[in-house]
């Protein structure tokens, strides 16, 4: 059985300032379908070169997912510049102040939390909203669910995203630790 040739998606990638999220991004800006691509992170610079990759395809929204207005705007921004979302790569994340429960407050906690967890509620529920119940690929790398930095590990990557869409599932999600 031959994959289908895929086509051009519409594509939200979070984290794409640094890290996996920047390779991701990368990946997907090069890829001969040619797809819409928003990102998002907080670093501006680096959304700056990706976006000089090929501007016409290319948007930028960024910010921090630890403000709890961003996710809500992001979909609105997508939803403006791109008109459709076909996938979402949720790769933000942070462990902030947090190593170890004993030398952390709650406040650092809270914080993780917010931004590992309870942004990206907000942005799958907001697409719903906005876009509807149509199919919909998400990856999602869950980060700061250890008891010590060290034991975190990323766990999509661009290969994953490509995989994924090439066999045509709709609803994979992609855990973390």
């Amino acid at each position: 059985m031959a994959l289908a040739t895929p086509s051009a998606q519409a594509i939200l990638v979070t984290g794409a300032s640094a890290g996996i999220g920047y390779a991701v991004a990368t990946t997907l800006i090069q890829s001969p379908c040619k797809h819409s691509i928003l990102v998002t992170g907080r670093r501006s610079e680096a959304l700056s070169r990706l976006k000089q990759l090929d501007p016409t395809r290319v948007f930028v929204a960024a910010g921090d997912m630890l403000d709890p207005t961003f996710p809500a705007a992001v979909v609105k921004t997508a939803y403006a510049k791109l008109g459709r979302l076909d996938a979402l790569v949720l790769n933000h994340g942070t462990l902030g102040q947090c190593e170890r429960i004993a030398d952390s407050d709650v406040k650092d906690w809270q914080d993780a939390f917010m931004v590992n967890v309870s942004s990206n509620v907000a942005l799958v529920s907001f697409c719903c909203t906005l876009f509807g119940s149509g199919p919909l690929c998400c990856c999602l790398a869950v980060r700061g669910l250890c008891a010590e930095v060290g034991e975190c590990v990323d766990s999509i990557s661009a290969e994953t995203v490509a995989r994924e869409q090439r066999a045509g599932y709709h609803d994979f999600v992609g855990g973390g630790t």
